[in-house]
């Protein structure tokens, strides 16, 4: 079958207002202080309370995983993480992270509804 234009508009725009609602609820879905500390230790691999770009990206991975949102891309990482940063020695010191906890979610609940809005901005009409 095929659609018109009106159609797919009204589709389109009920699909825009299901992915902000489920950004929504996925943004409710923050981790707890005790679940970032958690992951923290976690990947904090060589003990030293520091994380590097690498135990950082694997702790994002894992919290937005957690959260039921899409992981941000390499280079969304890299800029979290350059932020993160604030003494700019190449790592994130644990002290770093804690100051930063919300300000991650709120980063990785971001690029998740940017990742939605993307996918479903490739959606087409029927020629």
């Amino acid at each position: 079958g095929t659609i018109s234009f009106a159609e797919f508009d009204a589709a389109q725009a009920e699909l825009l207002k299901r992915i902000q609602a489920a950004s929504a609820k996925a943004a409710s879905k923050g981790l707890t202080t005790q679940q970032l500390d958690q992951l923290q230790k976690k990947y904090d691999k060589n003990k030293d309370q520091k994380l590097t770009l690498q135990e950082f990206k694997a702790l994002v991975v894992e919290a937005s995983q957690l959260q039921g949102t899409a992981t941000p891309s390499d280079a969304q990482i890299q800029a979290i993480f350059k932020d993160f940063d604030k003494d700019r020695g190449g790592t994130i010191s644990f002290a770093e992270f804690d100051a930063a906890q919300n300000e991650l979610q709120k980063r990785i609940q971001a690029a998740s509804a940017q990742a939605a809005a993307k996918a479903a901005s490739k959606v087409k009409p029927k020629a």
